[in-house]
């Protein structure tokens, strides 16, 4: 059985046959599908992809002035249910979601106010509803229920471009030599997966220091006592999901060899493959942070490695401006 949601308003399409995926932007889709009751399917997506069956507060928010909070449970003979406004206490869990999943700075203030609670953020922003619409009615079809889900998709595109295919015998050997590149001194852009929301991980640009503005750290999860030793639970918590502006240590200013009381800092652990770049990459540099940014070619001269699933292209930086002005 093939199910599908869509948001008729922005296109998102998410289709389910027993795992979830992601089928980007569409006027109409083909067969079963179900469009979003905006809000509430909101915060049912946001509750779905928090991977829990107990009861939650789910805040949805703007990221500035709009916030709100619904306790969300699910029950396996009726699925997910809004039980309506309600305070947020310490014993809570908190789900957050809303375009606030994107701002760090935003998301910071929620773990200020929440410091004591264990709280997630959901990655999904302008897709969310279509794809709450779709659990909502896996879940009271009895179909699937709360997890966590890959919404990545390996990317196998072929550019025109001079190109090194990894080695299929060897596992993980793309992130390997992509680790390895880093390692080096080389800036290089992580395009071996694509999927919806927010990544701090894909689709960007990863170099060994801090070279972009802004930056995002990225961080191995064994490491989160070492550097994020001042950030209260909240922040730790909501740093597994998306980036998020916390406060650091000395042993984190030592790693970036920068002076500064707060960063942008993700979390590995819940994104694929990930954690297999980390590994070799603190094999090879000793340290367990990378930089992560934004895709801003202005300043770079030369040649990009761009890492797809399966090979690695070396355009030089002119060519690459124009495979970014067509790839979706």
């Amino acid at each position: 059985m093939t199910l599908s949601g869509h948001d008729p308003e922005k296109g998102h399409l998410f289709v389910w046959d027993k795992e979830f995926k992601y089928a980007g932007r569409v006027k109409s889709p083909s067969g079963d599908s179900f469009s979003p009751s905006w809000t509430d399917d909101c915060h049912i997506g946001a509750y779905f992809l928090g991977g829990i069956d107990r009861p939650a507060k789910v805040i949805w928010s703007d990221g500035a002035v709009k916030a709100v909070s619904v306790a969300v449970s699910y029950r396996k003979d009726s699925g997910i249910l809004l039980e309506g406004d309600s305070a947020v206490s310490i014993r809570d869990r908190v789900i957050l979601c809303g375009p606030v999943s994107s701002s760090p700075v935003a998301v910071a203030q929620f773990c200020r106010k929440f410091p004591a609670n264990s709280m997630s953020v959901c990655v999904l922003t302008d897709e969310l509803p279509a794809f709450g619409c779709l659990a909502k009615e896996l879940c009271k079809r009895g179909l699937d229920r709360p997890r966590r889900a890959n919404l990545f998709q390996p990317n196998t595109d072929s550019l025109p471009y001079q190109s090194r295919e990894f080695d299929e015998k060897l596992e993980g050997d793309g992130y390997g030599r992509m680790a390895h590149a880093v390692s080096l001194g080389s800036v290089v852009y992580n395009d071996m997966m694509r999927g919806p929301g927010v990544s701090p991980f894909y689709g960007r640009l990863l170099a060994k220091l801090p070279w972009f503005d802004p930056t995002t750290f990225i961080i191995n999860a064994d490491c989160v006592e070492k550097f994020l030793s001042p950030a209260p639970l909240s922040f730790r918590e909501a740093a597994k999901c998306v980036p998020v502006l916390c406060p650091v240590s000395d042993a984190f200013r030592e790693a970036i060899q920068k002076e500064i009381p707060e960063a942008v800092v993700f979390v590995s652990g819940l994104v694929p493959g990930l954690d297999d770049f980390l590994r070799f990459y603190g094999t090879m540099i000793g340290r367990g942070v990378v930089s992560s940014g934004l895709v801003k070619l202005d300043s770079m001269k030369g040649t990009l490695p761009v890492f797809g699933y399966n090979r690695v292209h070396i355009p030089d930086v002119a060519c690459y401006r124009e495979y970014l002005k067509i790839s979706p």
